[in-house]
């Protein structure tokens, strides 16, 4: 495809639809049961998402859709719409019940309080960059942006992935410095404001079953390497505030960091897609078989 894209505010108007179309796709699992797979929930989506509430990626002809990152503040979301919206697609008796289900999934925001509503990116732009940039994560944001993802989950197992040009393969992080020293500026050009991450100790192991985990990817043929150091960039910060337990909802059982290579088709990439994908289930299953039996050992 035409690698050529640029990141705008909002969307087109004319890109509705695949606006829509996008983020349904990308969230039927969670919404799509209420919403309805049969049509009507994507018709929703489109009557109410609200170009003032994201960021998106198109192509340079203005043509596609690329990607879609939406926020939600106390002034509103990008995918709200109230009983009106809703009786509009699904008559007053479905929209009264879904408008009580989705209710559910709402949190009330602050003054002041942003919340990210939902990212996705195409499945013929991955790859390319595009989720990086419309994420466009900063330190000054980090933690928040760790904590409100966090408090939706409050998970038990948080795996930190992130891509490092010279990796040859699983790159398995054994310590999380807290510390910024030699850090790198971010993509709005902003560097840390303290020499130390969080409150802790100067380093933080992982407490993934790394072992474990390099024996399983070995099983699989997939390449494993050892690191001590997981650099002086925004992976690092996210290792070390996940190991802190510093951030609202963000205190796992097991956490850690894994640094792998840009995957793509030819010689010039070190992992194929599907390598990727494989290594990282087998890296999300090993972690579970190792909590999961932990939970049985107490």
């Amino acid at each position: 495809m035409d690698t050529d894209w640029r990141i705008v505010a909002g969307f087109p108007e004319v890109l509705r639809g695949q606006a829509a179309a996008l983020y349904f796709e990308a969230f039927s699992g969670k919404i799509g049961g209420v919403l309805g797979r049969d049509g009507r929930g994507e018709r929703f989506v489109a009557s109410v998402i609200d170009p003032a509430f994201c960021l998106s990626a198109v192509s340079g002809d203005g043509a596609t859709l690329l990607g879609i990152a939406g926020f939600k503040t106390k002034d509103g979301a990008m995918v709200g719409g109230g009983l009106a919206e809703m009786a509009a697609v699904y008559g007053w008796v479905g929209a009264v019940w879904r408008g009580v289900l989705l209710s559910a999934l709402e949190r009330d925001l602050a003054d002041g309080q942003l919340l990210m509503d939902g990212i996705a990116v195409a499945p013929q732009a991955r790859g390319l960059g595009i989720g990086s940039a419309l994420l466009d994560v900063d330190y000054a944001t980090i933690a928040t942006q760790l904590s409100a993802i966090s408090r939706d989950f409050l998970p038990d197992i948080a795996i930190h992935f992130g891509l490092a040009a010279e990796c040859r393969g699983f790159r398995l992080e054994r310590l999380a410095r807290n510390s910024h020293a030699g850090a790198r500026p971010d993509r709005a050009g902003g560097l840390p404001d303290a020499e130390r991450i969080c409150a802790g100790p100067p380093t933080l192991s992982s407490s993934l079953p790394l072992a474990a985990i390099a024996i399983a990817l070995g099983g699989h043929d997939l390449p494993v390497e050892w690191s001590d150091d997981a650099g002086g960039y925004l992976c690092n910060t996210v290792f070390a505030l996940s190991r802190a337990g510093v951030c609202d909802g963000l205190d796992p059982a097991m956490s850690g960091f894994v640094h792998v290579p840009m995957a793509g088709e030819g010689s010039q990439f070190r992992l194929t897609p599907v390598a990727l994908r494989d290594g990282a289930c087998v890296i999300v299953q090993t972690c579970l078989q190792h909590w999961a039996s932990g939970r049985r050992g107490q």
